[in-house]
């Protein structure tokens, strides 16, 4: 009789069991979610952190040029005027580097011995690029030094200028003829040096 009514007793001790697992269960994923909400702020916190200081470090990689006067500061026209050359500045190193790539493309062709007629229509052709892509570098040049004197006052560096290959013939013939030019006077001033005659030996001839 005692084991006929002490049967079902393990039974609700499951049931107790269960729901306690299920009440368990549901307490740690509160728990889950209480925990997962800080961490993703602190992500994004430090996301916005970390983009404000990359803006902050761009802006100071975007400001290669000082002011003359630390206490100076430009207004909306003088930093309107000193992004647009910032960015003429970009403009004018790819330019160069246009003009250098025809002239590196000219120099090959121009170190074959012989020719083939599609070489020296190739040849015309760069040079004629060449022109109009210098063109455009004075124009880009022009512009550049017209903000550096009229836009924010700042401590400027070089702008780079490249030349094209007819700029350099002329440039080299011109510094040729200066060292003939002085070859000759130097030659000149040697030679007048030879012919003087000293007092001494020109009285006792007499």
């Amino acid at each position: 009789m005692a084991s006929v009514q002490n049967a079902p007793l393990p039974e609700a001790e499951d049931a107790d069991t269960s729901e306690q697992k299920d009440i368990d269960a549901v307490e740690t994923e509160g728990d889950e979610g209480e925990t997962e909400l800080p961490v993703e702020e602190i992500a994004s916190k430090e996301a916005e952190v970390r983009s404000e200081e990359g803006v902050e470090e761009q802006d100071d990689e975007e400001d290669p040029f000082e002011h003359l006067d630390i206490n100076d500061e430009d207004n909306e026209e003088e930093q309107s005027l000193y992004k647009e050359y910032l960015s003429l500045i970009k403009e004018i190193d790819c330019q160069n580097g246009i003009i250098q790539d025809l002239k590196t493309r000219s120099n090959e062709l121009k170190q074959n011995p012989c020719h083939t007629r599609n070489e020296s229509q190739e040849l015309l052709r760069l040079q004629v690029c060449q022109e109009q892509e210098n063109l455009r570098l004075r124009t880009m040049i022009n512009r550049a030094v017209q903000l550096q004197n009229f836009g924010s006052r700042r401590l400027y560096g070089e702008v780079e200028l490249e030349i094209t290959d007819s700029e350099q013939t002329v440039f080299l013939a011109g510094v040729q003829c200066a060292d003939v030019r002085c070859n000759s006077a130097s030659e000149e001033t040697s030679v007048g040096d030879g012919c003087q005659l000293d007092s001494d030996t020109d009285w006792d001839f007499q």
